[in-house]
């Protein structure tokens, strides 16, 4: 699988600056403003560079949620903080004056994606919206499928799911006529306190000619995206992980080829064992690769990234305030030599390369030595030396 060329990162790393009072999730990114979810319900728009905020939008009443980067727009998802819902929408804004263009009164839906002038997002249903009249393209009904965002992914020109009953479904995103279907309800988990049939329970990690499903929290099965057929069926689950070249990377290291399902040695295990093991360093949240290496988060608010090919370990920090990541949501997001990472303290920080290759990124840099937050107080990021046994 080919990596996207603005994922491109390699440490060492250095803090560029902090958003505080945010969302603790990864900020929606493009190639040069990050745009965040506050506390408040205010949408923010900062600048990649210096992190200085450029715009904040707020609705009286709503929590405004940046949600797709089209062009020179965002779309901000408007949700009641009551129970009327009847107002909600989505609201186009200009990313350079963040004045609105436009509105949408349609029902924001979890797991939104954007294709071909299409915002498609499941809740009761799977639904496909035009993205400049928010009229309604199509729609499928999928009871339960809101409560499961997580197990909703998009792959190519194609939406996959799982249903209650243990179905595995693959529609096209242009029409929502669905192409294939499968089961995997006699995968079950053997425990008398889980009488269900196999059903797809966890995230559903996918490439470009298959993907990955999690069964019953106890299988991890391999379908081919063309024809939903089972091409390999390992006894497992992966809670967190990321693809990079053919190969399934798992937050407790383990490497699975795509191709054959086989589980690899880990290139370094005299590295990665004391790493786990130790107290400080128990993985958390959701990892993330770059183009040669894999970032992780922590409980207690170190990061770390790790060589790819070796499995090193390159770089480790702990920026000043963090105490941990998340379980769910987004933990980092990479875009354009910067590394966001989301902490559980309402915090995102933002790392930058120390000497970045690209002479484009080598000029757009932050003030050197210095970590700004909207208090214009100074962070400091402490390194931790690694002793190998």
């Amino acid at each position: 699988m080919s990596v996207d060329p603005s994922k491109h990162l390699a440490p060492p790393l250095r803090l560029a600056w902090v958003a505080e009072n945010v969302a603790p999730h990864a900020p929606l990114v493009s190639a040069a403003h990050a745009f965040f979810f506050t506390r408040g319900g205010d949408c923010l728009c900062l600048d990649v560079v210096s992190g200085m905020l450029i715009w904040r939008y707020s609705i009286k009443g709503f929590f405004c949620a940046p949600e797709l980067v089209v062009g020179d727009r965002v779309y901000v998802a408007l949700r009641g903080r009551g129970t009327d819902q009847s107002r909600d929408g989505y609201h186009v804004i200009d990313i350079a004056s963040g004045e609105r263009r436009s509105s949408m009164a349609c029902t924001p839906r979890s797991g939104v994606v954007f294709f071909e002038g299409l915002i498609v997002g499941a809740d009761a249903a799977i639904e496909a919206i035009d993205a400049k009249s928010g009229a309604t393209v199509w729609v499928r009904p999928e009871a339960g499928l809101g409560l499961f965002p997580y197990y909703f992914t998009h792959i190519e020109d194609r939406l996959v799911f799982g249903r209650e009953n243990g179905d595995v479904v693959c529609i096209a995103t242009r029409t929502g006529k669905q192409l294939w279907k499968t089961t995997v309800k006699e995968l079950v988990w053997d425990a008398p306190h889980d009488p269900k049939p196999g059903v797809v329970h966890g995230p559903i990690f996918g490439c470009s000619d298959r993907l990955v499903v999690n069964v019953s929290r106890h299988h991890l099965v391999c379908l081919s995206l063309k024809s939903g057929r089972r091409l390999w069926h390992h006894e497992g689950f992966v809670s967190e992980g990321c693809l990079s070249d053919k190969k399934l990377v798992t937050r407790l290291n383990q490497i699975f080829d795509l191709e054959t399902g086989k589980q690899l040695p880990w290139p370094d295990r005299q590295t990665a064992i004391p790493l786990r093991l130790d107290k400080k360093f128990l993985l958390k949240g959701r990892p993330i690769v770059s183009s040669t290496h894999r970032f992780d988060a922590t409980w207690s608010g170190y990061l770390s990234g790790w060589d790819l090919r070796t499995g090193d370990v390159t770089w480790i920090a702990r920026p000043e305030f963090a105490i941990g990541a998340l379980d769910t949501g987004e933990t980092f997001a990479i875009r354009n030599g910067r590394l966001y990472y989301a902490d559980s303290n309402w915090s995102v920080y933002c790392f930058e390369e120390e000497a970045p290759t690209d002479p484009v990124l080598a000029r757009q840099r932050a003030p050197a030595g210095r970590a700004r937050r909207k208090t214009e107080r100074l962070l400091t990021v402490r390194p931790v030396k690694i002793e190998k046994e």
